[in-house]
């Protein structure tokens, strides 16, 4: 029988489902049929049981009663068929590279009879870089409802585990008859179907649980990884076990993004601009990863990991690979300089890796590929230098008034690139969740109405409602669910901005109407936030255990806190900062995310529920990690809501990389004044007496205002010379004896160094912010 690529990928993606269904079982229940793929072991009795079930799925659930079934199902028998031994091989470098137990995984042999009882362990668990950290567990449930992991998990009663197990799959099987689009044969339908109900109900599951309590790979992403070996071994032109690492690096992205004039013909429409550039510039990293996937025939499952900002690939080593490589990247790259000029570029590196260095993925070729990544970007216009690069005719005498860059036909125009960001916007403001679709063939032209299309040339891009769903079937080449699991990849972004009668609420009213009104001056707050040192933490964060699989569920463990918990905790806070918020946002929430996913963010807000939401967002980033090797830093601007946002932005960016010059990093600075996240906490509730202080008329606003005034210093001299006036000062202005010795001693600390009074004067400026009319 002649196989596609979809039919191996589709195979190795599979091949484990029946673990699933043996875990729902107290006792196996194999047909005779079933146990024709099921091994036997020497001494008589039946092991990797799951064989036999996944068979089982085959039949009567695809309704596949064909050899690739019979292929899938029998991977732990001696087959010799050519599909049977790719397949098998690439289960066994797959198993390899997640637990080295190939030889030994038969669950059911478990003396200790736990492995329906093991649940899976939080990965961000192995990264260690001395620094305590908690061993995490995950409830079995679907990836949607994954929530917080938990450090005190008991095991349930075997009853009970399988009771747990048979209620998932259930639910995943009531998913998947939801929809009646399956044939007998595999087709991209039947494979992005499979692959996004793998991704929601295996993503928690363990892969294995031979090795007992600490199990960190889920079944998800050991067959994931299954089927992109498979598929690499496949289209290999020997059987060499070699494969290609290709990593590529999106430049230009903030350059990008903050390329926005701002004026009174375009207030309007900035932040739109600022939150569809954002999107953009993933969506061009997406294109660019299904590019050469397209090229190569590959399936997602190729992709290790996305950041939004470039990839990994895993590639097969083909003899014309190169080939390949330089056809797709001369193509990108030109549609990119014609579209985006030199805003928006890439550079790529790749290494080889035999079966060995790809089972322990080791230091020195990751080292390897960064370093000639990072060599490329010296080279980043090669592809497409020519003689129009360094000088383009002008089109017309006018620029877009929002960009400022590219050409218009009249004055006051705005270009077709900033007019299809501010519908991307609004597209993503009109739907939670739709589907963003890849069409190499152009087979979707006319097919939907309610959609936003982004032509390529040599290919189409488009944001597809869930309505237009159904039109699409079969006519598209890749597919990504958007905040769903519902076909293809899934993509988490916090889709969240305040929203009233389907309107986004201007930063304006924002500021004044979402937040109680007692919390003082109407300013708009900018968070930038994101996780220290990622890059480290994936180079050498996990040397102990490295593998592929860990680096894509520690990347998914980051999209999915700041791609879907994030919306949790704006909502959590918006309701404590004003208890009336649910009859002002339609949403319930007072934040607007420009844009959070990977392992960052920018949310703008009134200023003083920023100041909350950054405290809560460290806080849940532990509870979420249980690891004090992984933190986060921030940065606030806090400004006038009509000030221009993309230099609020910029500056909560610098105040980003201040935080992260502090010793251990995990701080925030605001106000031009850094300090460690456990210290802001102690700030904010200082805030919180000062502000009292003033709203009792313990003391008065001014003379708060002048005591600060006297402290803000620029040296510790000129502090120790002002000390008599403030205490004298606060003699004859407080009269509550109280109040007026907590503030002696807070402007008298004895041994204060001036980081300290920074600090105090940071609470009082912020005591002042919060307290005027």
């Amino acid at each position: 029988m002649e196989y596609k690529v979809l039919d191996v990928a589709f195979s190795g993606l599979m091949h484990d489902i029946g673990k699933f269904i043996q875990r729902t079982k107290m006792v196996s229940d194999l047909t005779e049929r079933e146990k024709v793929v099921t091994p036997m072991a020497k001494a008589g009795y039946y092991t990797h049981l799951h064989s036999g079930y996944t068979s089982r799925f085959f039949h009567e659930y695809l309704g596949m009663d064909n050899e690739l079934e019979m292929i899938t199902s029998s991977h732990h028998i001696d087959d010799q068929r050519p599909l049977a031994k790719i397949l098998r091989k690439a289960d066994q470098i797959a198993s390899s590279i997640d637990r080295k137990d190939e030889e030994k995984d038969f669950e059911e042999n478990n003396k200790k009879g736990t492995f329906q009882q093991v649940r899976l362990s939080s990965v961000v668990h192995e990264v260690d870089f001395g620094k305590q950290k908690a061993l995490a567990t995950y409830p079995l449930r679907p990836f949607h409802k994954m929530g917080y992991p938990t450090a005190d998990f008991e095991m349930t009663d075997k009853n009970e585990s399988v009771g747990e197990y048979l209620s998932l799959f259930q639910t995943f099987i009531n998913d998947l008859k939801s929809e009646d689009y399956f044939t007998s044969e595999v087709d991209k339908y039947c494979f992005d179907r499979l692959y996004a109900l793998m991704y929601e109900y295996t993503t928690l599951v363990p892969a294995s649980t031979f090795e007992g309590s600490k199990t960190y790979v889920s079944l998800f992403d050991h067959s994931k990884l299954t089927s992109a070996i498979a598929s690499c071994l496949y289209l290999n032109d020997t059987e060499d076990e070699n494969f290609i690492m290709f990593e590529f690096d999106v430049s230009g992205i903030q350059k990008f993004i903050f390329k926005v004039t701002e004026g009174k013909d375009t207030k309007r429409d900035v932040a739109k601009s600022l939150r569809g550039r954002s999107f953009l510039v993933s969506a061009i990293t997406n294109i660019i990863t299904y590019s050469y996937l397209y090229e190569f025939g590959l399936t997602q499952s190729n992709i290790i990991f996305n950041t939004g900002g470039g990839a990994l690939l895993l590639l097969p080593k083909c003899k014309n690979f190169e080939e390949k490589l330089n056809k797709v990247t001369q193509k990108v790259q030109e549609i990119l300089l014609d579209k985006f000029s030199v805003d928006i570029n890439y550079v790529y590196a790749w290494v080889e890796c035999d079966r060995k260095e790809l089972e322990t993925f080791k230091i020195s070729k990751a080292t390897k590929l960064k370093s000639k990544l990072d060599e490329e970007k010296n080279r980043k216009f090669n592809k497409v230098l020519n003689s129009d690069f360094f000088f383009n005719k002008p089109k017309s005498n006018y620029v877009c008034k929002m960009c400022g860059t590219n050409f218009v036909e009249k004055e006051n125009d705005t270009c077709d690139i900033c007019k299809t960001i501010i519908e991307i916007s609004d597209f993503c403001i009109k739907h939670d969740d739709f589907f963003l679709v890849y069409d190499f063939n152009h087979r979707l032209d006319n097919e939907v109405s309610d959609c936003i299309k982004i032509d390529m040339g040599y290919m189409d891009f488009y944001l597809i409602s869930k309505e237009d769903y159904p039109l699409i079937i079969n006519k598209y080449d890749y597919i990504e669910s958007l905040n769903q699991s519902h076909l293809g990849n899934t993509r988490l972004i916090a889709n969240l901005v305040p929203k009233k009668n389907d309107r986004i609420i201007p930063f304006e009213n924002m500021v004044i109407n979402l937040v109680d009104t007692s919390y003082g001056d109407p300013k708009l707050g900018i968070l930038k936030m994101d996780v220290d040192n990622l890059g480290a933490i994936f180079a050498f964060g996990m040397e102990k255990q490295r593998s592929l699989s860990k680096f894509l569920t520690l990347s998914r463990m980051m999209e999915n806190f700041f791609g879907h918990e994030l919306m949790n905790i704006c909502v959590e806070v918006s309701k404590k900062m004003n208890s009336n918020i649910s009859q002002l946002s339609d949403n319930e929430s007072m934040f607007y995310i420009n844009y959070a996913g990977g392992d960052d963010l920018v949310i703008m807000g009134p200023a003083s529920g920023i100041l909350e939401l950054s405290k809560v967002i460290n806080e849940r980033f532990s509870e979420y990690t249980l690891n004090k090797n992984i933190t986060i830093s921030g940065g606030i601007t806090i400004q006038s809501p009509s000030a221009p946002i993309r230099f609020g932005i910029k500056e909560a960016e610098e105040y980003l990389n201040q935080s992260k010059t502090l010793d251990g990093k995990n701080g925030i600075t605001l106000i031009h004044t850094s300090c460690k996240m456990n210290e802001y906490e102690q700030v904010l509730e200082q805030v919180n007496v000062f502000r009292k202080y003033i709203m009792n008329q313990d003391i008065s606003r001014t003379n708060f205002y002048n005591m600060m005034k006297v402290l803000d210093v620029e040296n510790m001299e000129k502090y120790y010379r002002n000390i008599p006036i403030l205490l004298y000062s606060l003699k004859r202005n407080v009269k509550n004896k109280d109040v007026r010795q907590d503030l002696i001693s807070k402007i008298s600390m004895a041994n204060m160094d001036y980081d300290q009074l920074k600090k105090l004067v940071l609470e009082m400026k912020l005591a002042i912010m919060q307290t005027r009319g």
